[in-house]
């Protein structure tokens, strides 16, 4: 991509706009003081020039074409203070924010005069509206987000109190995992990008389209009652308050994996992988569907290349040669150079008036390409064996090289119509598409192939894709006791194929200083297969929340609404074997494993698959046949999938006194679940339940700026599809593979909070929280080292139990000196206590063999602690942002055994990161990113031992952007 050309244009087209742009604007939102609230309908007036207008629904106001000058700029609001904000400057070509609290105040009605400088930046109105909550939450305003150099959600997620980010995506809060965490976007659950996950890709969400971030830590009957650990609602940029246009461009090096010449990727490839799509080249052939009744099966196919020999025979010995050589034969991982990590960014949006009605949209476009290697990886199995000793028994041991290019294509789109300031629709678009082309090289050792030297390989393109279309309304009614109405209703697709596959697995012996090569099914499991999957989800939904005053002078309120949700999966797994091929005097000119003597490239081409030999060049009076393939699905691989959920729920909020603050109410959710293979043998997973859950809220005021709340609810965590699913997935030959369990129940949590906190100036915060959760029929991982090659199994275990403490807070360090002025430090630590008791077989079979071990188990994926630092520097003189950040969490479980054997933890891991921005001029900032700077190895070993299942580094990432804005 010529990235000088894209630049130019894009710096043409806003060069276009800048000379259109006349006079000046001004835009804000006007809030109540007390509660944080947004406040609809107040007025915002320039009395020198007469201009001026009211809050839209979401207290947001923009006066527009306002010449450039010094204003004095009144705010007002029925049953408030009246506020006059002296020194407003207005410049051409600029838009000026300018956002007020008002005071409610009945009694004494006296104007406010407050200076410009003197308005507070939205960091601190998102603490106050934090402050004003009843239930407990943290909020990541726009502001921060700007500060920390985050280009999207995910990364915008790091300094929140509890949470840590996977993958540089997923978000995990309270240390919970991945099933107890879920994300909305406008408050609509936002489904992943990858079915195989409960949360949510978090990085498609582009920064600049980011109004806020809000995090409930505890759940009121108006959410989804899916969460344990928190919800994450991302608000989006819905009615632009000014045009607005940005440009970004990004490269960046990776320590371990730029300008590599060694680095491996899919075999295949096509001309679009660098946009993350396959353009056809890795198509499943459905020769194996035409002739099924000839290749179904290695018994079948091998009964057809029988026939096949037979010169009379030339249907089926077309059908074997055909089959055997439709696949590409570069069946082995291709090497290329590796470049630089890059990506482009667009967003603009803008507003228009159509007579005393406005139209808005905001668009955001994103693409990137990066490169992942892994030169020196391990993995490994162990196990106890029948012994008690602490020497545990070597089932595998491998070094691991694996490489990864990925690419990303993303759009949000967002089209806002306002009928008037308290009627609004909003028609929203994310569409994301991700390509990873991957190679994976294990050497090692596996003791079940009886061999020392055992190699395994795979390499291919997983494509994953998301398109969620969402319709939504917000309408309010002053008179009708300040009636509001928000409803949605949308359409979800999402998509993972991985087309063509391959696998395949060897031994190696040396004898008398030579090397031989060794490939029998019967020692490693599997012979070379092209594997084949696509999955495809359809999602609908519908919401609707209804909220009113009832008691006219009493600010106490009743909520009522609805949920509809309805997914359907269609999942397809083809797998596609080599059938071992003996020699013989009919294929003399075949070239075998062993013969091939690690030439992997001639073993596998086209010229010794499917007819290699005729009657005229082996002197007999058969045809002879080299590799060819016969169709192994598995049945209960393919399967069929539901999940309805239909949720009612009733709440109320009731000021007892000035002081005093509860949210009630339930909610009721009905959960259908339903997978059913193909194969007829194979159980149904099934899961119908009613559950009723409570939720109470209460925060009492101690001062004007402390809180105290506590909270009783009750939440859900439900399987994913494929966990309820019957299947048996192959990962890579030698590892854990997935095997479902049709038998899965949904947990059940019940959830006890308590919360002080302190605000002590604008913009900062000293917060001290404490939560416990009882656990009925939590979901773990089990890891069973029983089969030829280990199996990963969800399972169900009785009860756990979790008690956790939050420390947080938010400082300015002014008071160190004046030379500090511009710096902030935040921090929040958690510490966590989890338990699983284990099952009585386990502890029976700990006793049998005299092991002294503990009866009990932490929660999976539970950290015992959390810690989040942040230092910040701001200069306004120079407009340079300096960001250092640091995150570290306490080993959590990733696998149980079940047995004897040990379970699996990942190790702790911790993080440190600089962001610096800096702006040039008007227009350019200039950024700088240093990530994952200690580049600490990510490792999982067995309990209490030096034994590594998983370790491996993925480098230290330094990055260079730079960003135009309009």
């Amino acid at each position: 991509m010529n990235y000088s050309k894209v630049l130019f244009f894009l710096l043409f087209v806003t060069g276009a706009f800048a000379a259109h742009a006349q006079n000046g604007s001004m835009s804000g939102t006007i809030t109540d003081g007390e509660t944080g609230e947004e406040l609809i309908g107040a007025t915002v007036y320039i009395p020198s020039i007469s201009k001026g207008m009211v809050t839209d629904i979401y207290g947001s106001y923009s006066i527009k074409n306002i010449p450039a000058g010094t204003y004095n700029v009144e705010i007002s609001y029925v049953s408030y203070q009246k506020k006059t904000v002296e020194g407003v400057e207005i410049k051409d070509g600029q838009n000026t924010e300018i956002t007020v609290a008002l005071a409610s105040d009945v009694q004494q009605m006296e104007e406010v005069v407050v200076v410009a400088k003197q308005i507070k930046n939205n960091e601190a109105a998102m603490l106050s509206l934090q402050r004003k909550a009843v239930g407990v939450q943290d909020g990541i305003s726009s502001q921060e987000i700007k500060n920390l150099g985050a280009s999207n959600a995910a990364e915008s997620m790091k300094q929140v109190t509890g949470a840590s980010i996977e993958d540089g995506k997923y978000v995990v809060m309270r240390g919970l995992g991945d099933r107890y965490s879920i994300s909305l976007l406008n408050g609509i659950p936002l489904p992943s990008a990858d079915p195989y996950r409960n949360s949510t890709s978090m990085d498609m969400i582009p920064a600049d389209m980011v109004m806020n971030i809000i995090t409930s830590k505890t759940f009121t009957p108006d959410m989804p009652g899916n969460f344990t650990g928190g919800a994450v609602n991302i608000t989006t940029k819905s009615m632009p308050e000014e045009f607005y246009f940005n440009a970004g461009m990004s490269f960046g090096y990776n320590t371990q994996s730029s300008f590599r010449n060694d680095f491996i990727i899919d075999s295949n490839s096509g001309s679009t992988d660098w946009l993350g799509y396959d353009d056809g080249t890795r198509e499943r052939p459905m020769i194996f569907d035409e002739y099924s009744e000839y290749l179904l099966g290695s018994s079948n196919a091998r009964a057809t290349a029988i026939k096949g020999r037979l010169t009379e025979n030339e249907f089926e010995r077309n059908i074997i040669d055909e089959s055997s050589k439709i696949f590409n034969s570069d069946f082995v991982e291709r090497t290329k150079n590796s470049g630089l990590n890059h990506g482009l960014n667009i967003a603009f949006g803008d507003q228009f008036s159509i007579g005393e009605k406005k139209l808005g949209y905001n668009v955001g476009l994103l693409y990137s390409r990066s490169y992942t290697f892994i030169p020196n990886g391990m993995e490994g199995y162990y196990s106890r064996g029948l012994t008690n000793s602490d020497n545990l028994i070597r089932e595998q041991d491998y070094s691991l090289t694996s490489g990864k290019e990925t690419a990303t294509v993303g759009g949000l789109f967002g089209l806002s119509y306002q009928f008037n300031p308290t009627n609004e629709i909003n028609f929203d678009v994310i569409y994301n598409h991700t390509g990873e082309s991957f190679a994976n090289v294990n050497d090692g050792f596996w003791r079940n192939t009886g061999y020392e030297n055992f190699n395994s390989r795979s390499n291919g393109f997983t494509e994953r894709g998301l398109t969620d279309l969402q319709l939504r309304g917000k309408h309010y009614f002053m008179d009708l006791k300040d009636l509001k109405i928000d409803w949605s209703a949308g359409r979800v697709n999402v998509t993972q194929d991985q087309p063509d596959m391959k696998l395949f697995a060897y031994n190696t012996t040396v004898e008398n200083g030579e090397r031989n090569y060794i490939m029998n099914q019967s020692e490693v499991g599997i012979l070379p297969t092209h594997l084949y999957r696509y999955l495809e989800d359809v999602q609908y939904n519908a919401k609707l929340d209804v909220s009113f005053k009832p008691f006219e002078g009493y600010d106490h309120s009743i909520k009522f609404g609805g949920w509809y949700s309805s997914k359907d999966r269609d999942y397809q797994e083809f797998f596609y074997s080599q059938v071992q091929v003996p020699n013989s005097q009919y294929n003399t000119s075949y070239l075998s494993f062993s013969e091939a003597a690690g030439d992997l490239d001639a073993f596998f081409s086209n010229d010794n698959a499917g007819v290699v030999d005729s009657p005229e060049s082996n002197g007999t009076d058969r045809y002879g046949f080299g590799n060819f393939y016969s169709d192994q699905s598995r049945l209960q691989n393919f399967y069929n999938g539901n999940e309805t959920i239909l949720a009612g729920y009733g709440m109320a909020e009731i000021n007892v006194t000035d002081k005093l603050q509860f949210v009630a109410g339930a909610r009721l959710e009905k959960t259908d679940i339903e997978t059913v293979s193909l194969d007829e043998r194979a159980a149904k997973g099934v899961i119908n339940q009613l559950d009723v859950l409570p939720s109470i809220n209460s925060r009492y005021k101690l001062s004007e700026n402390a809180n105290f709340r506590a909270a009783y609810t009750q939440t859900l965590a439900r399987p994913n599809l494929r966990e309820i699913a019957p299947i048996f997935s192959i990962s890579m030959v030698g590892r854990p593979n997935f095997l479902g369990n049709p038998n899965l129940e949904r947990t059940k949590v019940q959830n006890f909070d308590l919360r002080y906190e302190l605000f002590p100036k604008a913009g900062e915060l000293i917060a001290v929280s404490a939560y416990y959760k009882s656990f009925e029929n939590p979901i773990v991982l089990q890891i069973s080292p029983k089969a030829s090659s280990p199996e990963i199994r969800p399972i169900n275990v009785g009860t756990a139990t979790v008690y956790g403490a939050e420390i947080e807070f938010r400082k300015r360090l002014d008071f160190i000196g004046e030379s500090f002025e511009n710096f902030k430090f935040s921090a929040n630590f958690s510490y966590i206590y989890s338990r699983i008791d284990k099952s009585d077989e386990e502890i029976s079979a700990y006793e049998a063999q005299n092991l002294d071990l503990k009866e009990w188990r932490p929660l999976p994926g539970q950290s015992p602690y959390i810690v989040n630092l942040a230092l910040n520097h701001y200069s306004p003189k120079l407009d340079w942002d300096n960001t250092l950040s640091f995150n570290v969490w306490g080993e959590r479980l990733s696998f149980v055994t079940g047995a004897i054997d040990p379970d699996v933890y990942e190790q702790s891991r911790p993080s440190l990161n600089f962001v610096s921005r800096k702006s040039v001029g008007e227009h350019w900032s200039v950024s700088f990113k240093a990530m994952n700077i200690l580049n600490m190895t990510y490792k999982k070993k067995f309990q209490d031992t030096d034994y590594v299942f998983e370790s491996y580094q993925v480098g230290t990432d330094v990055n260079f952007g730079v960003t135009y804005k309009f």
